[in-house]
């Protein structure tokens, strides 16, 4: 237990540096890597397309729906069974 007012890390967090964020914040020339991705979406990249249009626009929320014949109520029945171990 630590005793209280005392840093149960008292070096504090790592320095930055190693981690693949760090060495891409390095390395990757922005702006080149904006004009790829738009590229790529008008290129008919969909998924880049998708991924574009969720940032700005915002994820379209996931609905799903059942509807029995001619949109009648959907009618199931859920059968529970137990299965004994062999001994």
């Amino acid at each position: 237990m630590f005793e209280k007012g005392k840093s149960g890390n008292p070096a504090g967090r790592p320095k930055k540096g190693n981690a693949l964020t760090d060495l891409l914040e390095l390395k990757l020339d922005k702006e080149k890597f904006i004009e790829a991705v738009i590229a790529s979406a008008y290129a008919g990249e969909v998924s880049i397309q998708k991924y574009i249009w969720e940032r700005l626009e915002g994820r379209l929320p996931d609905v799903h729906e059942l509807a029995g014949i001619d949109g009648e109520n959907f009618k199931f029945d859920i059968v529970i069974r137990t299965i004994e171990k062999d001994k």
